[in-house]
């Protein structure tokens, strides 16, 4: 299936299924690179995903998710598939929990004894993925 010329046929999967998919405005994410907004008729292009957020942009309706990073792919069709271990619907984001979260990775990350450095690496990639959950949960909190 492609796209319309004015629109971007988007699907964003995870291991557990389908997260989104509908023809879309415009698609901004957050590569390793750094954020970029793909628009129809954008070249096709393989780039790496990194913590952070989705913006899909219909018309005046927005939708974010978090992401744990993964892989987008901009089709030759004027497809875009992202593929991504985890991603989650902003307005569906607990953001107490996330906190909560937060807050004891940090208390781990302080405690003594707690600095081998695998440990620490993990704790420093959950506080990066809870406090990224908090700030797109706020975004898609907002509409």
């Amino acid at each position: 299936m492609t796209a319309s010329n004015s629109k971007v046929l988007f699907t964003l999967t995870t291991p557990l299924g389908s997260v989104f998919q509908g023809e879309v405005d415009e698609i901004t994410l957050t590569t390793k690179e750094g954020e970029i907004t793909i628009l129809p008729h954008h070249i096709p292009l393989v780039s790496l995903l990194t913590v952070g957020h989705i913006r899909v942009k219909d018309g005046d309706e927005e939708h974010y998710f978090a992401i744990d990073g993964g892989i987008v792919d901009v089709r030759h069709d004027g497809s875009v598939v992202v593929l991504s271990q985890r991603s989650e619907n902003a307005r569906e984001i607990d953001i107490e929990r996330a906190e909560r979260a937060m807050e004891r990775a940090k208390k781990y990350m302080n405690e003594e004894g707690k600095k081998e450095v695998k440990d620490y690496r993990r704790l420093q990639y959950i506080l990066k993925k809870e406090e990224n959950r908090i700030r797109v949960a706020k975004k898609g909190h907002r509409k």
